[in-house]
Order: C-alpha cells, then structure tokens, then sequence
C-alpha cells in the first residue's frame, strides 16, 4: 500500500531535500510513496533548518497456505 508524505518549509525557505525521496527542491508539496520496508524518510528546509523525519512501519500481510 502507499503513504503521502507531505512538506511544507517555513517562510523564508528557498529550497528543501529529502531522503530516501526527492522533494524535487520544492519548499512545499506531498509524493505518494509505495515502500517495501520499513523506512525513514526525512525533509530540511534550506536554509539552516534542522531536519524533520518520520518513519513509515511496513508490515507484510500473512499468507496463508491452505492443506
């Protein structure tokens, strides 16, 4: 399943990054994600802001075997 991730810097901004995804330099806006694991993903706003994270817990649904 996919996740929205969502960013928005604060006044004064002129670009952001992000990792394990690309904000595409945009000082605000969302991508959907389809992760396969667990992951972090993290924006920060330049200039000078600290970091801002969240993690996306992926579980994997059972499957069942039936006899």
């Amino acid at each position: 399943s996919s996740v929205i991730i969502a960013w928005s810097c604060p006044a004064g901004s002129t670009s952001s990054t992000g990792v394990n995804f690309s904000t595409g330099g945009a000082v605000s806006g969302s991508v959907t994600l389809t992760p396969s694991a667990t992951t972090t993903y993290s924006v920060t706003c330049h200039p000078g802001e600290t970091p801002d994270s969240v993690t996306v817990n992926v579980r994997k649904r059972p499957i069942f075997i039936e006899d």
